[in-house]
């Protein structure tokens, strides 16, 4: 299971990320489901997208609490 955009965070919305990240989130997604989906990259290309998510969401909760 994949968590993407307004499901994937619990920050507030003031800062106004909920359709960035959404976006950013569901495009990051789709290419790599295409690509395994299609045989051209395997399934550990899908074990990046928490990695590369996490230093902006680290970002965003610091942003927020502060």
């Amino acid at each position: 299971m994949f968590l993407a955009g307004d499901a994937a965070h619990m920050t507030p919305q003031f800062i106004g990320q909920g359709m960035n990240a959404g976006v950013r989130d569901a495009f990051n997604l789709a290419w790599k489901l295409d690509a395994v989906l299609a045989g051209s990259a395997s399934d550990a290309l899908l074990d990046t997208y928490q990695s590369e998510r996490l230093p902006h969401v680290r970002s965003m909760i610091r942003t927020a609490v502060g």
